[in-house]
């Protein structure tokens, strides 16, 4: 399927973010562009490596993570960082799902931001 590009933005990323890619993306941002390990994203936020793990692929793939490997007690370890345009991705992402959350939690369809 082709992808449409508005403004720089392709028509995948324009749809509304689901629960777990705000969850990853918002943890990966706290991080502040250092190494996390695979394991440790799932302990601090609740998502389960069969959710994880395919989220890190499609950012690694998209270029929106570093990755990088340890052997530690004899296992291979993975490590995951936004790269520059990864946390431009993740932020745009992020801003998206706040606007849909104001959107949806606004009464009478006005947005939580509207003063009247």
């Amino acid at each position: 399927m082709r992808q449409h590009n508005v403004d720089g933005i392709t028509s995948k990323e324009q749809r509304i973010p689901s629960k777990q890619e705000v969850i990853i993306l918002s943890e990966l941002v706290t991080s502040q562009r250092s190494w996390c390990y695979g394991y440790q994203i799932t302990i601090k936020t609740g998502i389960g490596p069969s959710t994880l793990y395919p989220w890190l692929k499609r950012l690694y793939n998209n270029k929106y993570v570093d990755k990088d490997s340890d052997i530690f007690g004899g296992k291979v370890r993975f490590y995951y960082r936004l790269t520059e345009e990864g946390l431009v991705y993740a932020e745009k992402r992020l801003q998206l799902a706040e606007m849909e959350r104001n959107i949806k939690d606004a009464p009478s369809g006005k947005l939580l931001t509207d003063s009247t």
